[in-house]
C-alpha cells in the first residue's frame, strides 16, 4: 500500500513538474451558433517579469460540422494601449490533403495547437492583449467549439 501511494505521488510531482514551461493559458468559447467574423475573441495576459522570451501557441477545437480544411485567422497584439502587431493573417492547416483531420480527439471534436510566435521577447512588465478574429469566406464559421492561447517559456 506505502509503495503505491510513493509511486502515485512521484507521478503526480513528475506530471505537474512537466508543466513548469507554461505561463499563460487561456480558453474563449464561441457561440453555438458559429463564430461571426465581426467577433473578437480576447485574450489578456499580465506580465509580471521585464526580458521574458516566450513561445506563444494557439489551440483551435472544432467539431465534424466545421466545413473547411484549415482556418485563417487575423490577429492583432497591443501591450498597455500600445498596438504591436496589427491584423496579422494566420493560416492553420486542419485536414490532410485527403481529407482526414489533423489534430486529437476522438468522436466529434478535434483539437490541434499550433504555434503562433516564437522567441517573442516581452521587454517590459504589463497588460498584453492578444485578439483573434475569423478570417473565412463566410460571415459566420459553423463547427467552431472555442480557441485558446497558450504562453510558454521558450526551451
Amino acid at each position: 500500500m506505502v509503495k503505491k501511494l510513493v509511486l502515485l505521488f512521484c507521478l503526480f510531482i513528475f506530471l505537474v513538474g512537466c508543466r513548469n514551461n507554461q505561463v499563460f493559458s487561456d480558453y474563449q468559447s464561441v457561440e453555438k451558433t458559429g463564430w461571426h467574423k465581426k467577433k473578437k475573441l480576447v485574450f489578456v495576459y499580465q506580465n509580471g517579469k521585464e526580458d521574458q522570451t516566450v513561445d506563444i501557441y494557439l489551440g483551435f477545437r472544432h467539431n465534424e460540422n466545421y466545413p473547411y480544411s484549415n482556418l485563417n485567422l487575423r490577429s492583432e497584439v497591443s501591450q498597455n494601449g500600445k498596438i504591436l502587431t496589427q491584423e496579422t493573417l494566420v493560416d492553420i492547416p486542419l485536414a490532410e490533403p485527403d481529407g482526414t483531420w489533423i489534430g486529437k480527439g476522438m468522436g466529434r471534436i478535434k483539437e490541434i495547437k499550433v504555434p503562433f510566435k516564437q522567441k517573442v521577447e516581452l521587454k517590459s512588465n504589463g497588460k498584453y492583449i492578444f485578439a483573434l478574429w475569423q478570417a473565412m469566406r463566410t460571415d459566420t464559421l459553423k463547427g467552431v467549439e472555442d480557441m485558446s492561447l497558450m504562453i510558454e517559456k521558450s526551451k
